[in-house]
Protein backbone atom coordinates (compact mmCIF):
# COMPACT_ATOMS: atom_id res chain seq x y z
CA UNK A 1 0.00 0.00 0.00
CA UNK A 2 1.31 3.71 -0.73
CA UNK A 3 2.25 6.06 2.06
CA UNK A 4 0.50 9.46 2.79
CA UNK A 5 4.53 10.80 1.78
CA UNK A 6 4.37 8.85 -1.60
CA UNK A 7 1.36 10.35 -2.57
CA UNK A 8 2.61 13.92 -1.39
CA UNK A 9 6.20 13.58 -3.17
CA UNK A 10 4.54 12.51 -6.75
CA UNK A 11 1.63 15.37 -6.26
CA UNK A 12 4.31 18.02 -4.54
CA UNK A 13 2.74 18.62 -1.67
CA UNK A 14 4.87 20.51 0.61
CA UNK A 15 2.38 20.56 3.74
CA UNK A 16 0.49 18.16 6.03
CA UNK A 17 -2.50 20.37 6.39
CA UNK A 18 -4.18 17.37 4.07
CA UNK A 19 -2.42 14.57 5.18
CA UNK A 20 -5.38 12.90 6.78
CA UNK A 21 -7.53 13.61 3.69
CA UNK A 22 -5.24 11.87 2.12
CA UNK A 23 -5.05 8.74 4.17
CA UNK A 24 -8.74 8.66 3.37
CA UNK A 25 -8.70 9.14 -0.05
CA UNK A 26 -5.73 6.39 -0.52
CA UNK A 27 -7.69 3.91 1.46
CA UNK A 28 -10.90 4.55 -0.99
CA UNK A 29 -8.87 4.17 -3.78
CA UNK A 30 -7.77 0.19 -2.57
CA UNK A 31 -10.81 0.03 -1.86
CA UNK A 32 -12.01 0.55 -5.27
CA UNK A 33 -9.75 -2.17 -6.95
CA UNK A 34 -10.68 -4.52 -3.98
CA UNK A 35 -14.28 -4.23 -5.28
CA UNK A 36 -13.40 -4.70 -9.14
CA UNK A 37 -11.05 -7.99 -8.76
CA UNK A 38 -12.44 -10.97 -6.87
CA UNK A 39 -9.32 -11.99 -4.29
CA UNK A 40 -7.50 -8.50 -4.05
CA UNK A 41 -6.52 -9.31 -0.40
CA UNK A 42 -4.84 -12.86 -1.75
CA UNK A 43 -3.31 -11.67 -4.66
CA UNK A 44 -2.03 -8.26 -3.45
CA UNK A 45 -0.52 -9.96 -0.19
CA UNK A 46 1.33 -12.77 -2.43
CA UNK A 47 2.13 -11.10 -5.68
CA UNK A 48 4.53 -8.49 -5.87
CA UNK A 49 4.09 -7.79 -9.34
CA UNK A 50 0.41 -7.57 -8.84
CA UNK A 51 0.68 -5.48 -5.79
CA UNK A 52 3.29 -2.82 -7.63
CA UNK A 53 0.53 -2.40 -10.69
CA UNK A 54 -2.33 -1.69 -7.86
CA UNK A 55 -0.02 0.79 -6.67
CA UNK A 56 0.82 2.41 -9.25
CA UNK A 57 -3.01 2.77 -10.10
CA UNK A 58 -3.93 4.43 -6.87
CA UNK A 59 -0.67 6.60 -6.85
CA UNK A 60 -0.88 7.72 -10.50
CA UNK A 61 -4.92 7.29 -11.85
CA UNK A 62 -6.75 7.43 -8.19
CA UNK A 63 -5.23 10.13 -6.07
CA UNK A 64 -4.69 13.32 -8.44
CA UNK A 65 -8.41 12.93 -9.62
CA UNK A 66 -9.66 12.55 -5.53
CA UNK A 67 -6.78 15.23 -4.38
CA UNK A 68 -8.21 17.55 -6.54
CA UNK A 69 -11.69 17.19 -5.69
CA UNK A 70 -10.68 17.81 -2.20
CA UNK A 71 -12.66 21.09 -1.68
CA UNK A 72 -15.86 19.00 -0.43
CA UNK A 73 -16.40 18.20 -4.25
CA UNK A 74 -15.13 14.23 -4.29
CA UNK A 75 -17.31 12.02 -3.32
CA UNK A 76 -15.77 8.46 -3.75
CA UNK A 77 -16.38 8.16 -7.25
CA UNK A 78 -13.65 9.27 -9.81
CA UNK A 79 -14.57 9.53 -13.59
CA UNK A 80 -11.94 7.58 -15.05
CA UNK A 81 -10.23 8.18 -18.72
CA UNK A 82 -9.15 5.76 -20.63
CA UNK A 83 -5.96 5.03 -19.44
CA UNK A 84 -7.17 4.10 -15.81
CA UNK A 85 -10.19 2.10 -17.17
CA UNK A 86 -8.16 0.44 -19.58
CA UNK A 87 -5.52 -0.80 -16.38
CA UNK A 88 -8.07 -1.54 -13.62
CA UNK A 89 -9.41 -3.92 -16.37
CA UNK A 90 -5.64 -5.38 -16.45
CA UNK A 91 -6.21 -5.83 -12.94
CA UNK A 92 -9.20 -7.64 -12.91
CA UNK A 93 -7.87 -9.89 -15.70
CA UNK A 94 -4.36 -10.51 -13.88
CA UNK A 95 -3.29 -13.86 -13.38
CA UNK A 96 0.32 -14.86 -12.70
CA UNK A 97 2.13 -17.49 -14.87
CA UNK A 98 2.87 -20.22 -13.12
Amino acid sequence: MISVDQVKDYLRIPYEEDDGYIESAISQGYSYISDAVDDFDEIYAKDSVFSGKCDMWVLTQWMPSAYDRREGMFTGVVTMDYTARAILTQLQMYRKEE
